[in-house]
């Protein structure tokens, strides 16, 4: 028996996205069911760093002062979430990101013209954020408004909060939707006011809304030198690639190997990695790190599609390229302005699903 107002959805993939829109709209007052073919964390949002970094995506990017704005305002609401959920730490974000390379005043530049916060500091400050840290005698620029958190442990602590709101967690494969029904590959079926595609690479889904044609695979590779390195601090970011802190070890990465949507390791990608563990923590040279491989999605713009397509009753979540949990917060929240019929912010346009098809019209 629903209650007045209430929505029955079901949100195909429990990532990031997946499982912050689960916990919103079920804190709403809907009955929410999250699809996803792997167990908790066994899936693209489990095996990436967790780093959430406004400042350096959009640096790195090229990408305008709008689009860092809604980098930024998703990272704010980060801080807040996670204290509801009881999952804020001492380095929960922003714990900051520090560039290393005798090109930090060129970094600088950068981020002035986006209007990001920054400092330059000296080689001997960022040894003291990063003991360890093996770093020649060269300024380095620090990113404040940068963080992260623990994936795994973010994504069980946002299963846990949807459970205590009421949502259900079915491991299975979404295959089809229409008519105000969900049918999953083993052939059960379920009801469901809206469908909320929130997978990283939807391929199952392909056909039921026409906007994920515009979607194309990115596989992205890393390494993680377990219960080894730091623990806490910030993400250390080169020219060669990052590594950053975790619970459970240094993860250094990372490939962004557009078109490919295989997860097959590459030795000589892990190797490349591995290499600049080391020079950064001379302390692992003997570790021989594990290889971890993923698949994402993009658009055309690299932005993600969220809102409504034009298939009825689906509400697209997915093409968050490397951001998926930078941008879990606010696309949760512009997914429950959809179903609310509420205004779903002045990010709408930017991220919508159908503008692709509007600009070839």
């Amino acid at each position: 028996m629903t209650r007045l107002g209430q929505k029955t959805i079901i949100i195909a993939g429990g990532g990031a996205i997946g499982a912050a829109c689960a916990v919103v709209l079920a804190a709403k007052g809907h009955a929410v069911t999250v699809i996803d073919p792997t167990p908790l964390g066994h899936n693209t949002s489990g095996m990436a760093a967790g780093m959430l970094a406004p400042a350096f995506e959009a640096v790195m990017d090229g990408a305008s002062r709008a689009i860092f704005e809604l980098y930024l305002e998703s990272m704010r609401r980060w801080a807040p979430l996670l204290a509801e959920l009881g999952l804020a730490k001492r380095d929960a974000p922003p714990s900051g990101a520090v560039w290393l390379g005798a090109d930090a005043e060129i970094m600088a530049e950068r981020f002035d013209a986006l209007g990001a916060d920054y400092r330059l500091i000296t080689a001997k400050a960022a040894q003291a954020l990063a003991p360890g840290l093996c770093l020649p005698a060269s300024d380095a620029l620090l990113a404040p408004q940068d963080g992260r958190l623990d994936p795994w442990a973010t994504l069980a602590g946002l299963q846990a909060a949807g459970a205590r709101f009421g949502v259900h967690y079915h491991q299975g494969r979404m295959v089809q939707y229409g008519e105000g029904q969900a049918v999953l590959a083993d052939g059960q079926v379920m009801a469901a006011d809206y469908l909320v595609v929130a997978a990283g690479l939807p391929r199952a889904l392909a056909s039921q809304a026409p906007e994920l044609a515009h979607l194309s695979p990115i596989k992205g590779q890393l390494v993680h030198f377990d219960e080894l390195g730091p623990s806490t601090g910030p993400t250390l970011r080169t020219s060669r690639g990052y590594a950053t802190p975790t619970a459970r070890g240094l993860a250094v990465g990372a490939t962004m190997e557009a078109g490919l949507d295989d997860t097959e390791l590459d030795i000589e990608i892990a190797e490349r990695l591995t290499a600049l563990g080391r020079d950064l923590f001379p302390a692992l040279t003997a570790v021989s790190p594990m290889a971890k491989a993923g698949v994402r999605a993009a658009s055309p713009d690299g932005l993600p599609l969220v809102g409504p397509s034009q298939a009825p009753g689906v509400i697209l979540a997915c093409g968050m390229r490397r951001n998926g949990w930078l941008l879990a917060p606010l696309v949760a929240a512009q997914v429950a302005a959809y179903v609310q019929s509420e205004d779903p912010s002045s990010w709408a346009a930017l991220l919508n699903p159908q503008r692709f098809d509007t600009a070839q019209g």
